[in-house]
Formats: C-alpha cells, structure tokens, sequence
C-alpha cells in the first residue's frame, strides 16, 4: 500500500502518522501549485473544477491524497479566506468522507462556519470531528464555544 506525506499534518496521532509515512512514500507531485495559481486568477470554484478534471483525465499524473484539498481548505481558512476555505473542506469531505483524517476536515469546516456565523453547521461538524478521533481536545473546546 502506498502512503502519502501530508503537507498539513493534524495536531494529533503525529506518531502514528509517521509510521505511515514511512511505509513508502507517493513521489509523484501533489497538484498544490496547479491548483493556487487557478484558485488566485480563477477563483475557488473553477479550482475545484480543474481538480476533479484533472483527477479524471490524469490520475496517475498527480498524488490526489486526502490531504490536498483538506489542506489548501485549511491553509484558507488561516488566511481568512473563508468562502474559499469551505467550499475547499465542503469538497474534500464530499469526495471521501470515509478518510482517515476526515475527522480533521469537519473540524476545519466547522472552524470555517463558525467564522460564517453558522452555529448549528459548525456543531455538526464538530460532532463528526469527535465521531473520528474522541479524543480530539480542539474540537471538544470548540464545541463547548459553540453552545455557549
């Protein structure tokens, strides 16, 4: 089985995830950079077209791991672009919500609604993000924020 080097890794099950790691490692390149330079001149919704178009017509080209659009989702959300960022981890969970780190996903996305103002949607996710990993101390503060 061939495992991949996370870009963003989550905050938590660090060991394990190097343990993976080290199981071999996916070389081919991620569509990171493809995909910033169409989100900048394009938008996010267009960057998620090309993804999936590029996963379909060249899915040996690119290393489509559960982490890429988790991680450009997250790495909008710190940088405030959050409609971005949702519709990024929106896409991500859509695409495989059964992944290893998907707990990690909803509890980005639930960070994002919450930053939208969507309290009941960011509890949702913050009750997967816990369903995945209960030991997830992040998100149990943030839900106990949330029904405060």
């Amino acid at each position: 089985m061939i495992r991949t080097l996370a870009v963003t890794s989550p905050p938590t099950r660090i060991g394990t995830l190097y343990e993976r790691i080290t199981e071999g490692l996916d070389r081919r390149p991620t569509p990171y950079t493809v995909l910033f330079h169409v989100w900048k001149d394009k938008g996010a919704r267009a960057a998620l077209d090309h993804y999936f178009q590029m996963k379909g017509d060249q899915p040996d080209a690119y290393n489509y791991h559960e982490w890429v659009l988790k991680g450009i989702g997250s790495q909008l959300l710190e940088k405030d672009s959050i409609t971005a960022a949702v519709m990024f981890l929106e896409a991500s969970l859509e695409e495989d919500p059964e992944a290893e780190y998907a707990w990690y996903g909803s509890y980005q996305l639930a960070k994002a609604y919450q930053e939208q103002g969507r309290t009941d949607d960011a509890i949702q996710q913050c009750e997967k993000a816990l369903e995945g990993n209960a030991e997830f101390e992040s998100a149990k503060t943030l839900l106990e924020e949330l029904r405060q």
